[in-house]
């Protein structure tokens, strides 16, 4: 299914940037002829997310990110970004096993942790419709839920998952401008430290220490 997602944003990129404007948004004057210093929008796409300590690898687990956008010019070509966002992360694995009495059963993983997030970057236009980004971003847990479909019992559906409320990830980005004032951006994060401590990590894991690990693909639109 995210294959399948990811593929059609791809298809409605390409077809985009074959229309797309020459000329940098960041670089046109405000309706009133003067440089624009600040640029604010919404901005929306997809979380492609795994958790690093887990046992379980790929990105397997897609959630939409929304929110509110915000850009500063600080100098010709540097700009300064800061964001308010939905984002939900965590993982999914899906994990056949045969059983004598039933055939195969497909047993399933899942962790979903939504966050508040702020994201702050600085940026580099790097080409007249490019912009290269680094920064950090704060991440709240408001929810979280884990569950694991068991044949033998491994503490996962035990109580309340026990997450760390807070997270900071390290995180770069590069965005295209498509047309007029939408843009395309494709983003990678990862958490610094820890999202959970060691002695509220299922036994099962054996590892002290597990960490967000995604791809977003999202698209922002400026005003």
């Amino acid at each position: 299914m995210l294959s399948k997602i990811l593929s059609i944003l791809l298809l409605l990129l390409s077809a985009l940037s074959a229309i797309a404007q020459q000329d940098s948004y960041f670089k046109l004057p405000d309706k009133n002829g003067q440089d624009k210093i600040f640029y604010a929008g919404l901005v929306a796409g997809i979380n492609a997310s795994q958790i690093d300590g887990d046992t379980y690898a790929g990105f397997h687990q897609a959630n939409i990110n929304a929110g509110l956008i915000s850009f500063i010019k600080l100098k010709p070509n540097w700009y300064a970004n800061i964001e308010l966002l939905y984002s939900p992360k965590g993982a999914r694995n899906v994990q056949v096993v045969n059983s004598p009495a039933v055939g195969s059963i497909p047993l399933v993983y899942v962790a979903n942790l939504n966050y508040v997030e702020i994201p702050i970057m600085l940026h580099y236009q790097a080409q007249e419709r490019i912009l290269a980004g680094a920064g950090l971003s704060y991440n709240r847990l408001f929810s979280a839920k884990e569950g694991k479909d068991e044949i033998q019992p491994s503490g996962i559906n035990n109580g309340t998952p026990n997450f760390k409320n807070q997270d900071i990830e390290l995180l770069a980005s590069i965005s295209y401008q498509l047309t007029g004032s939408l843009f395309a951006r494709a983003r990678y994060q990862y958490s610094l430290t820890s999202i959970r401590d060691a002695q509220n990590i299922p036994i099962i894991f054996n590892t002290p220490a597990q960490f967000n690990n995604l791809f977003a693909l999202q698209f922002f639109l400026l005003f």
